[in-house]
């Protein structure tokens, strides 16, 4: 399991770091340098200019790396080692959702068990579906431009 954690913040990290670095970027130079005029420190100018003006795109950038988190069946399959019991080791081998669907599908030897499978599939679809209905929850609450539609 902390093979499978290491593995999926090595992918999802730099998708939202870039996205956080492409809006503080636009943050317009003039708040800030009127921030630094009045007397802030550069630490509170990040915290009361650009942090409130891209509040809404780091919610989405972490909701963004979130779902590419969840579709990562095949990284997290190669390395989380199909353990089928929970153990509080998080070094030993353990299962998610979607690395089971991943290694066991093709192999599935009955109807009941293919089933199964789709139902899990199904599940990971709901959880998928239910994470973008928060984020545009977040995206609403925190944009009121969209909030007002």
């Amino acid at each position: 399991m902390f093979t499978a954690a290491l593995i999926l913040t090595i992918m999802v990290v730099p998708i939202v770091a870039s996205i956080c670095r492409e809006l503080f970027l636009q943050v317009p130079s003039e708040l800030e340098e009127g921030a630094l005029a009045l007397g802030a420190t550069r630490w509170e100018m990040i915290r009361g200019v650009i942090l409130p003006a891209t509040r809404t795109g780091i919610d989405a950038a972490v909701i963004l790396g979130l779902g590419r988190a969840l579709g990562e069946a095949i990284a997290v399959t190669q390395v989380i080692g199909g353990g089928t019991k929970i153990t509080r080791n998080i070094f030993g081998p353990s299962d998610t959702i979607a690395s089971k669907i991943a290694s066991s599908y093709q192999g599935a030897a009955s109807g009941l068990e293919a089933a199964s499978l789709l139902y899990l599939a199904a599940i990971l679809l709901v959880i998928g579906l239910l994470t973008n209905f928060v984020a545009q929850i977040v995206v609403r609450r925190f944009d009121p431009l969209r909030g007002a539609r």
